[in-house]
């Protein structure tokens, strides 16, 4: 299977993923996402102009943490459901890590505790992702010059 055969299927698996959190009795969610990602180019100005207003479309979810806040490189998430354990996962390019230990649950609740400190509000989040929607982006496939 060529690489363009395998994208379709890995597409339809995030996207029926995704479909969880417009269902009726979705999960209460809350994202960070740093403004470094919001700054990575993925795609031409119109892909990322659609990706910015999805974000901007769910920002009741999602709170950036703005650029000048350091960067934890790893991904974490912390589940918390009302008839189980908590479980916290950590993701690097390298490990993913499922545990259930009490210090590395209060470990990353201190983690989300400094993020919900940090990050912008909702309103602070959306004029962000609007600035983002509103910019101009360079289309690196553009023949014209490029400078360093």
């Amino acid at each position: 299977m060529t690489v363009e055969e395998k994208i379709a299927p890995l597409v339809q698996i995030r996207m029926d993923r995704q479909a969880i959190l417009r269902k009726h009795d979705r999960p209460d969610c809350l994202f960070y996402i740093h403004e470094f990602v919001l700054r990575q180019q993925f795609g031409d100005e119109h892909v990322m102009a659609d990706q910015y207003l999805q974000l901007l479309f769910n920002v009741s979810t999602i709170r950036v943490v703005p650029a000048d806040v350091p960067l934890n490189p790893a991904g974490i998430l912390l589940w918390e459901l009302e008839k189980a354990l908590p479980v916290a996962y950590s993701e690097t390019d390298l490990t993913q890590v499922f545990v259930q230990d009490p210090g590395a649950i209060a470990r990353t609740r201190l983690i989300f505790d400094r993020l919900a400190e940090v990050a912008l509000d909702e309103e602070q989040s959306r004029r962000k992702l609007a600035e983002y929607v509103n910019s101009p982006r360079e289309d690196l496939d553009d023949p014209g010059s490029h400078l360093a």
